[in-house]
Formats: C-alpha cells, structure tokens, sequence
C-alpha cells in the first residue's frame, strides 16, 4: 500500500483534561489524493516495536528509565526525544505497514465513522448531557491526578538523594543490589503511601464543601 504521511501531531490531551501523562499520535495518511486522519497512541507504538524486537522498543525502554516517577511520562520522554533529534517516522511507517497488511483499509478511522441518523438524535443529546454532567468530575481528577504525579515524582527524588547521601555503598554495590534498591523504591508501598495522602486531600475538600 502506497501512502504518505503528511502531518503527525501528539495530542496530550489526556494529561490536560485527566491529568494522565500519556500521548497518541494524530497522523494524517494520504492514499490515491483523499487524506485519513487516524490516532495512533504511543503506548501501543511502544508495544508493538517491542514485540517485534525493533531497536526503537529498546530505545523508548531506556529513555523512560531513566525518568524519575510512576506512570507513563510520555511528555517527559517526548521531551527527551526532541532534544535527542529521534526521527519517530519509520517505526510509524513498520506499524502503518503491519496495520495494511492485517487488516487492509479497514482500520483508517475515515472509513469507520458511523452516521448519525435522525432516529438517532435524541440518544445522541443524552449522551451529550451525561458528558457535560461528567466534566466537573473529570477536572477534579485533573487536578488531583497532577498533584499525585508531582508528589510522587518529589518523594522519589528525595528518597534517592537521602538513601544515596546517607548509604553510598548501596550504589557502590552489584547491579543485582541496585536493582533491589530499585524495586523498593518504585514500590508499592510509595505508591500507597501517595494514594492515602490523596485520599486525606479529597476528604478534606469534601469537609469544606
């Protein structure tokens, strides 16, 4: 299959809306003059280049290693990219190629938008106005969504530098020690350490109101 790819744009509205840090890719796709749109997200790209042993899975692996914090970070890795000047396009293009060859035309988003009939109107403005009742719920987890990914980040910044300030020798010690230290540190007790701490937050939120 014969395409172009004219435009990839990242779309991070996830972590502007939900306050989850994690990107898809908008693409424009030109077959024979008629242009597709399609969303792509990273997390899936990511997973296909490692099942198929592409080097640019190893690559998005060691980037977000070497990123402090829990949960996907793209915007960070992203960040990352750009300064590294990595070209995202010819993993794009093995997984555009991977998609044709699985499924033809079918997966194009232009060829599966359904048409709303008529009929159809009056669920659809249902729908609507369940979405709108959900906006207030969802900007609450915005904002506490960010703060649990900033404390989080800023606990495990911290607990490196004291454990690395207070017992060097761990770092001085065998990969397999250090990894340990590792598994500790992202563990799940942090996590849930985070999570009361939120919890105590919307409590207090909800006292006041």
């Amino acid at each position: 299959m014969q395409y172009n790819i004219l435009q990839i744009q990242i779309d991070d509205s996830k972590l502007r809306e939900m306050g989850e840090d994690a990107i898809s890719l908008q693409l424009n796709i030109e077959i024979e003059g008629r242009v597709y749109e399609e969303d792509i997200s990273f997390t899936g790209l990511w997973d296909y280049a490692n099942e198929k042993g592409l080097p640019e899975g190893k690559y998005f692996d060691s980037v977000r290693n070497n990123i402090v914090g829990f949960g996907p970070k793209h915007s960070k890795m992203f960040d990352t990219f750009r300064e590294e000047n990595f070209d995202l396009e010819p993993v794009l293009r093995s997984y555009i190629d991977e998609c044709f060859a699985n499924d033809g035309m079918e997966w194009l988003m232009d060829n599966r938008l359904a048409k709303i009939d008529d009929a159809d109107l009056e669920s659809w403005k249902d729908i609507t106005q369940q979405f709108e009742a959900l906006e207030e719920s969802a900007r609450s987890m915005s904002y506490y969504n960010l703060r649990q990914s900033e404390l989080e980040d800023n606990l495990l910044k911290f607990v490196h530098q004291e454990v690395l300030r207070l017992f060097p020798e761990i770092f001085n010690s065998s990969p397999a020690l250090i990894r340990k230290f590792e598994e500790v540190l992202y563990g799940y007790e942090m996590m849930g350490f985070v999570e009361k701490i939120i919890g105590l937050a919307i409590e207090a939120n909800d006292e006041e109101e």
